[in-house]
């Protein structure tokens, strides 16, 4: 549990969970969910006002310097290496977590091409756009190759093209290096390619946590989507295609998005809508 001053709420409340050597996990919720909070107290950044946090099955509170030397903390957003160079900040990042000077050059280089920096190589990291700041700050991350990373929202200021780099990166540190990785994100959809249980939190505490695909199953039980189309002006040509193909798997589903995304939501009173619907 974690009560911040001056706060009767707790921001984490009644946390158990268990995360397994070699796994990804992914965090999910909504803003001022406490997701950022647990993840800062799992890295030692901020202490518990109850209850207890094990790394490898030791309690961090005894021993700040093991967390250090295990997890690479990636926050929201960092400026403790604005005033080195990109391959200065990777090279120190690796040797300060125990690479000799040689490694650390090699791991610098490796991760320059890894992480698709080269173009800025030189350049002083503050003067990056917010993406290849991002990218930095996961280069950062994992050089060094730690057993585990915390990432918090890895993908954030990226375009689609480097946010599916991002994503097949990390799931080759975990299938070849066996990284264990947690990371907190808002989009469930990226996250499902690389992650191997997910936990989903609500005002500190987490509702579920499970394998994707289980948690789908479950939602089938609880969840159903009816939706009623009437041939209005304008789109009575679309509402034809629609009754059409609604048979068809994922059809209907995507001339309905279709749908909202020209002509956008349509708000019928329900006396004119027919029986039925």
């Amino acid at each position: 549990m974690k009560i911040y001053p001056r706060q009767t709420e707790p921001a984490t409340d009644d946390v158990s969970l268990d995360i397994r050597t070699g796994e990804v996990f992914g965090i999910l919720g909504d803003n001022g969910a406490g997701k950022t909070t647990l993840v800062r107290q799992m890295v030692n950044l901020l202490r518990s006002t109850s209850g207890e946090i094990r790394l490898f099955g030791r309690p961090i509170a005894q021993n700040p310097l093991h967390v250090s030397r295990s997890v690479a903390f990636m926050p929201q957003s960092s400026s403790a290496l604005n005033r080195l160079k990109v391959r200065e900040a990777i090279y120190f990042a690796a040797h300060l977590r125990g690479m000799t000077r040689r490694d650390a050059r090699l791991e610098r280089d490796a991760m320059i091409e890894t992480w698709q920096l080269g173009k800025v190589r030189d350049k002083c990291s503050s003067r990056l756009s917010g993406g290849q700041q991002r990218l930095l700050q996961l280069a950062l991350a994992m050089a060094g190759r730690l057993p585990v990373a915390v990432l918090d929202e890895p993908t954030n200021d990226l375009d689609p093209v480097n946010r599916k780099h991002v994503w097949e990166v990390l799931k080759k540190f975990n299938t070849e290096y066996g990284t264990t990785i947690l990371f907190i994100t808002h989009d469930a959809i990226e996250a499902e390619r690389i992650v191997h249980r997910v936990g989903i939190m609500r005002q500190g505490r987490f509702l579920v946590t499970g394998q994707p695909a289980q948690l789908k199953r479950g939602l089938l039980d609880h969840m159903r989507l009816e939706v009623c189309v009437l041939p209005l002006a304008g789109i009575g040509a679309v509402i034809g295609v629609l009754a059409r193909t609604q048979e068809e798997s994922s059809s209907f589903t995507l001339l309905v998005t279709l749908l909202l995304l020209f002509f956008g939501p349509v708000f019928i009173p329900a006396s004119r809508l027919p029986h039925g619907c």
